[in-house]
């Protein structure tokens, strides 16, 4: 899996020095740095023993864009220098990398890759992606994916794409917390004649394998929807499916042994099979001064560091306003259920509702340079260990880049 990461970025980076002028016309570097203050009143989000602190970070980055008629390359690095007022032992470094590459080979077809890999420390790292929260332990995460779109006629295309996912908490002497994954989807997108011509229908097939240290979890999915452009301003997509999955892990029972007969606790495998629905829906409205987005979904996903998935309804609204050229403001909220039964999708039961509300300005001073503030509250409630924790975060931050070509 590492080597395949290395192979991607290999073509990307070869990609990147290619000679022919014709497929690198245009080459832009954009450096730039990062600085954010933040304060925390739950530091490690828990419910008792409570810190609180203030955190300094320090990123440096650097994008490379290239793009031709055929060819587009995104390449990104950024360094996070984070200094603790009170806790100076998590004083340290995460890293970010990542590259993507787009050719279009014909007319018809067009083929992608892309790869990253992020090194990182913080409880919340998920937090706004699966409402789930982590200790401090240090985790490299590496993705990479291919994928391939090919036009079949005016108003059909077919997609089909491949990617991984691992992540390696670097914990001694424990690796439950470990999982990689491989995922397979193919798709078909059609303009119907009896459709106005914004209007897409769809159908996705998917093949998913997450694996821990004690359990195996086969994803099998399909799915229809549409997505359609009801005017300038409003865009809506949705679609609906079933899926399946097979869960295979490792338990332990008493069994009794041979003479001298007594009971014993000896590991044994299990499997068990499960299906139900998925589905997501989101609306996005952009006007000239208002923007709204509002999605939810409902499917079975990882669960990162808790040895296993866990099925997973999200809910997410934003709305945005933009006062002049360069202020504006928006309110986010999100909510998260995460559920899974002992021994179903996990080894360990999940039972979690997040909730979360943050409020922030922006000014911008220029593209690449820009001033951000805000507040954000976080709750967060485990009935499997019944604990309410609950978070707020005042941050500001300031963000001066430049572009060179």
């Amino acid at each position: 899996m590492i080597h395949s990461i290395i192979v991607i970025l290999f073509c990307l980076v070869s990609a990147f020095f290619c000679p022919d002028r014709a497929c690198c016309s245009e080459m832009k570097l954009i450096p730039s740095i990062h600085l954010r203050q933040e304060y925390t009143d739950n530091l490690f989000m828990t419910q008792n023993d409570i810190m609180d602190d203030f955190i300094t970070t320090a990123s440096p980055g650097l994008t490379v864009k290239q793009q031709s008629e055929r060819l587009k390359l995104n390449l990104n690095s950024r360094l996070d220098r984070a200094w603790y007022h009170q806790n100076n032992e998590l004083n340290g470094f995460d890293k970010v990398a990542s590259g993507g590459l787009s050719y279009a080979v014909t007319e018809r077809l067009d083929l992608s890759a892309d790869a990253s890999y992020l090194r990182d420390s913080r409880p919340d790292r998920d937090l706004d992606d699966t409402g789930l929260i982590l200790d401090s332990t240090k985790r490299d995460r590496y993705n990479g994916g291919v994928s391939g779109n090919y036009l079949i006629s005016e108003k059909t295309s077919a997609t089909l794409s491949s990617s991984f996912h691992l992540d390696d908490y670097q914990t001694e002497g424990n690796e439950n917390n470990d999982y990689k994954s491989n995922t397979v989807n193919m798709g078909i997108y059609h303009q119907p004649a009896w459709l106005n011509q914004l209007t897409t229908i769809f159908c996705n097939a998917q093949y998913s394998q997450y694996a821990y240290e004690t359990s195996t979890v086969d994803y099998y999915s399909i799915s229809t929807g549409a997505e359609s452009d009801v005017s300038e301003t409003f865009n809506i997509r949705f679609d609906l499916g079933a899926r399946y999955t097979v869960s295979e892990f490792q338990t332990s029972k008493w069994v009794l042994s041979n003479p001298p007969y007594g009971y014993e606790i000896v590991s044994v495998e299990e499997t068990n099979r499960s299906k139900g629905g998925i589905g997501q829906i989101s609306l996005n409205y952009h006007g000239e001064f208002i923007h709204c987005a509002m999605r939810v979904s409902h499917d079975i996903q990882p669960a990162s560091g808790r040895d296993g998935s866990s099925e997973r309804t999200s809910m997410a609204l934003t709305v945005g306003k933009r006062f002049t050229e360069e202020l504006n403001c928006s309110l986010d909220g999100s909510y998260f259920v995460n559920n899974a039964d002992e021994d179903e999708f996990s080894s360990v039961a999940i039972d979690e509702e997040t909730f979360q509300l943050s409020f922030k300005s922006r000014y911008n001073f220029s593209p690449f340079v820009y001033l951000e503030a805000g507040h954000s509250f976080t709750r967060i409630m485990d009935e499997t260990a019944d604990d309410k924790v609950d978070r707020n975060l005042t941050f500001i931050n300031y963000v001066h880049g430049f572009e060179m070509n």
